[in-house]
């Protein structure tokens, strides 16, 4: 296989007194394919494009460029690249031909690019003053420059930004030819959308770190591991959504994150491999652990710790499988509305739901879960609206539910299999209970216990 660019623990910063903006940087970019390298705002992206065109010459590490050191490489290399970046490089009183004309007349070689300036649908404009032009326009006349002098390699830094959804288009078919005809295109990019249409091969980078490369048609099931940590995500990709059949992922961690929505698994996924989910310090619109039917095989562990969530979080829903999870910790966390199981989500051997440190504004609802091994559930410090453990619940054996510091504006609900509850120190409006409840534990102030 022959790459056109090899980069080798590439590393950089502006400034020797500041960290580096690149961090051991390595991947390859295969010839004649489409390589995208996604990510938000200040990953390096920018930067990783500059060290590969030589604007920035002075990096550790090694880029080799069809095998030969890029360092060892002359003004001759420019004849080879066109470059498009995501701020336009134009001459404001100059019109479009006459920009195109110049740049033109600084390589070897050129191409019809009246044609080209058509085609992207300047035509019209290509005598107006380039300062005239609004940004979209802009975009597409930078577009249009970066392949004046027919190059060998592509640079397409954010090609679609700012484009309306007809342009987009015409400019991404251009893209797709220019691979047809043998050219490698380099793509840095915040836009999934993009990524998923256009790239062969693709590398996640964030903080200067690439954090996996996959191919871009397939790159969920091609993941063994997601792992962010303390990345916003508002600006670039406002949700996760981790989808399709997954046989390799075996874990997901996602740590000091600030993002809309978060949904793994839907409509009959599997997670084959999937042991541990672990959420930490997130703060997000809902999240979503298993969705109609999902299917979480060998997942073992699975934890909510520090996390602060505007709408709901909800684990299983509609027939969702979690085989093999003993036990489920959700702490100091803060949520709308906790929501675990519905409609004969299956627990086989759960044994513990253990609940600690959250405030809801709305339900806590325990519902409608197959999960014949449940012993016990322990709930410490909750406020809440209301707490709901229902009576659709498939349970064989009876549990115990232990309640300390419990605080609920509304009504407190269990179902029939609840074997004994405790509640210690606790402010509850409105019970509700089934007669089969065989015993109801009040732990007063001094410790004692009344049995209703």
């Amino acid at each position: 296989m022959e790459y056109a660019f090899a980069l080798r623990n590439v590393n950089y910063r502006y400034n020797k007194k500041q960290p580096n903006v690149l961090n051991d940087i390595s991947f390859n970019v295969k010839t004649g394919t489409i390589f995208g390298l996604l990510g938000p705002s200040g990953a390096g992206k920018s930067t990783t494009q500059k060290v590969m065109i030589k604007l920035l010459n002075d990096f550790e590490g090694e880029i080799l460029y069809f095998g030969k050191a890029l360092k060892h490489y002359n003004q001759s290399f420019y004849e080879e690249i066109g470059v498009g970046f995501e701020m336009p490089v134009l001459f404001n009183k100059l019109t479009a031909m006459e920009n195109l004309s110049f740049f033109a007349s600084l390589y070897k070689r050129e191409i019809d690019y009246e044609a080209l300036l058509i085609r992207v649908g300047l035509g019209e404009a290509k005598n107006q003053q380039v300062g005239q032009y609004s940004k979209g326009m802009k975009v597409r006349l930078n577009f249009v420059r970066a392949l004046v002098n027919d190059p060998k390699v592509v640079f397409l830094d954010e090609p679609t930004n700012g484009l309306d959804p007809t342009n987009a288009r015409i400019i991404k078919d251009i893209i797709l030819e220019l691979k047809a005809a043998g050219k490698t295109i380099f793509i840095s990019t915040h836009l999934m959308g993009d990524v998923e249409e256009l790239c062969d091969e693709v590398a996640f980078i964030a903080e200067g770190k690439v954090l996996e490369i996959y191919e871009g048609t397939t790159y969920p099931s091609a993941l063994n591991s997601l792992i962010l940590d303390g990345i916003t995500f508002e600006a670039f990709y406002p949700s996760i959504r981790i989808q399709g059949d997954q046989p390799n992922m075996t874990m997901i961690e996602l740590f000091n994150l600030s993002l809309s929505a978060i949904v793994i698994g839907t409509d009959t996924d599997t997670f084959a491999a999937l042991e541990s989910i672990d959420i930490s310090n997130v703060s997000a619109t809902s999240i979503q652990i298993g969705q109609r039917a999902t299917s979480f095989p060998v997942l073992t562990e699975l934890t909510v710790n520090f996390t602060t969530i505007l709408g709901d979080l909800r684990i299983g829903d509609e027939s969702s499988t979690f085989p093999l999870l003993e036990e489920l910790y959700i702490t100091n966390s803060n949520f709308a509305n906790l929501k675990i199981g519905r409609f004969n989500d299956e627990f086989a051997i759960l044994n513990l739901i253990y609940l600690e440190n959250i405030t809801l504004s709305g339900e806590l609802i325990i519902a409608s879960i197959v999960a014949p091994e449940l012993a016990i559930i322990v709930l410490n410090d909750i406020t809440a609206s209301s707490l709901s453990i229902s009576p659709t619940l498939a349970i064989t054996e009876t549990y115990v539910v232990y309640i300390d510091n419990l605080v609920l504006s509304s009504t407190l609900y269990f179902n029939s299999s609840c074997n004994h509850i405790y509640l210690v120190e606790s402010d509850v409006t409105t019970w509700a209970y089934y007669a089969a409840v065989n015993a109801l534990g009040i732990a007063m102030s001094n410790g004692t216990y009344v049995v209703i």
